[in-house]
């Protein structure tokens, strides 16, 4: 059973690393994930490792810049 069916996460740094390796367990546990980095190649390259149905968004979190 996937504990993680029907719902949705999103993950802060969700490109690279950490982030990516945790979105990529979500989505094999039945997530629909979203990522989101500052990065718009490195979001499209994470996209490409992940199912067809999840989303990736570039955003700055730097707190300098809000």
């Amino acid at each position: 059973m996937k504990t993680l069916e029907n719902k949705r996460i999103i993950v802060l740094g969700g490109s690279s690393g950490l982030g990516l390796a945790t979105a990529q367990a979500a989505a094999a546990d039945g997530a629909e994930v979203i990522i989101v980095s500052s990065n718009q190649q490195r979001i499209d390259q994470a996209l490409a490792t992940l199912p067809e149905n999840s989303k990736g968004f570039a955003l700055s979190l730097d707190r300098k810049k809000i």
